[in-house]
């Protein structure tokens, strides 16, 4: 079985980005300021808030922080509200989709990397915490996501990325030797 890793994962994000690139430019810029329904976001500032939305993940795995209780999320969110909301022209907002897409699908590819240079020098505990701090988005992906997904090929990827993250794990730390004394 082939394991759907972070340079597939990342081709994956780039496929997704550069169809709502592709969407977007066919927008004209004066319909940017489409709202559909009250209380809705503009065009302009959903492709925004798209743009946006890998920085808690960047952020946070950007630093290596491993304890969500030391993030200061208020700082975070200021931070994200002020990307958000800055005003930008179309040519910016494809350019920012583009930028931020591009550092995140870096990122993804990355991380399989940083994984393997880790494991060929036997880095054991930095393994776990580079896993560990991709905990929350790791829970929040599977809490959200169906991967038993009708489509065939969804389910397959989604099995294969869960494999992945298995078979990781297992070479760091094989859980099935351990055995609990009855005390």
């Amino acid at each position: 079985m082939n394991y759907y890793g972070g340079k597939e994962l990342a081709a994956a994000f780039r496929t997704v980005r550069e169809n709502t690139i592709k969407i977007a430019e066919d927008i004209p810029e004066n319909k940017f300021d489409y709202r559909p329904a009250p209380d809705t976001r503009t065009v302009a500032e959903l492709l925004a808030h798209i743009g946006a939305s890998t920085m808690f993940q960047s952020i946070v795995h950007g630093s290596g922080i491993t304890d969500m209780m030391k993030l200061n999320f208020q700082e975070l969110f200021q931070k994200f509200t002020a990307e958000e909301t800055r005003p930008r022209s179309k040519a910016e907002l494809l350019s920012y989709l583009k930028n931020e897409g591009d550092k995140f699908a870096s990122f993804l590819e990355g991380a399989t990397q940083k994984i393997q240079k880790l494991e060929r020098g036997r880095k054991y505990l930095k393994i776990l915490e580079a896993m560990a701090a991709g905990r929350p988005v790791i829970d929040q992906f599977f809490e959200k996501i169906m991967v038993m997904h009708q489509d065939p090929s969804i389910r397959k990827r989604r099995l294969l990325l869960l494999g992945s993250l298995f078979a990781t794990f297992s070479r760091v730390a094989d859980i099935s030797e351990i055995v609990v004394s009855k005390s």
